[in-house]
């Protein structure tokens, strides 16, 4: 598969550094940020402490997981995730569930194949 120029450059050491200050700035952010409940911002740190500059997610990106997984909690029926890499979404949507929900995680393990003529829905 052919990376693009936006994905060489996201993947490079500058890219994955001014994530990371990104990330931490965001962290600190929702910290200070008064409504957010302290253990909801404890769970987020520990995610990107246990997994340093290798979490996709901006922590606001993680919050809003946390928060629709959480708001979606009484449904009634299993979680399911696609897509997993290094599990930290999987991590938020099973902090967030009834302990006794199922979560399903599916992964490539070798990510998506390119659009082709067959997709016609999509846009490479």
């Amino acid at each position: 598969m052919k990376k693009k120029l936006g994905d060489r450059i996201a993947n490079s050491w500058l890219g994955m550094m001014s994530k990371h200050l990104i990330s931490a700035l965001e962290l600190r952010f929702i910290t200070y940020y008064k409504k957010f409940d302290p253990q909801i911002v404890q769970l987020l740190k520990d995610i990107y402490q246990e997994e340093p500059g290798t979490v996709l997610l901006s922590p606001h990106e993680a919050f809003m997981i946390y928060s629709i997984a959480r708001g979606q909690k009484d449904h009634g029926g299993a979680f399911a995730e696609v897509g997993v890499f290094r599990g930290a979404s999987a991590k938020l949507i099973s902090e967030a569930k009834h302990s006794d929900t199922d979560l399903y995680l599916f992964d490539t393990f070798e990510g998506l194949q390119d659009v082709g003529d067959f997709d016609a829905r999509f846009e490479d």
